[in-house]
């Protein structure tokens, strides 16, 4: 995804995405057509962020995509594809796999983990 103007949304094809940064102002985003291995991202609890290398060993993190502070029972529910929904809230992240019917939650620690384990040098 790629971040993008409100001015360039009426000139785009392509399907967008708002997100609120809760202070009243947005984020919009639009696919960007590239496609970043894991192993390049660094997701934090507050992004997924991309390290880039600006100079001889000085790298800058450009952030990605900005999470949203949930509170509560707030969920963020999204139909990633006709094999599953991706379900988030707070404390874990959900596969619905929608053949069997079936919800499996990882905690944030074990994404955490995962997220650890795909990164080691």
């Amino acid at each position: 995804y790629r971040t993008i103007t409100p001015r360039q949304v009426k000139r785009t094809t392509s399907e967008v995405y708002t997100l609120s940064r809760g202070n009243g102002k947005v984020d919009i985003y639009t696919i960007s057509g590239t496609t970043i291995p894991i192993q390049k991202l660094t997701i934090t609890q507050t992004s997924a962020s991309l390290k880039q290398e600006i100079s001889d060993g000085d790298f800058v993190g450009i952030t990605i995509v900005p999470f949203r502070k949930i509170k509560g029972d707030s969920y963020i529910v999204k139909s990633h594809s006709d094999d599953f929904t991706l379900v988030y809230n707070e404390r874990a992240l959900g596969i619905f796999f929608k053949n069997t019917g079936r919800l499996v939650q990882l905690k944030s620690t074990l994404v955490d983990g995962i997220h650890s384990f795909v990164n080691e040098n």
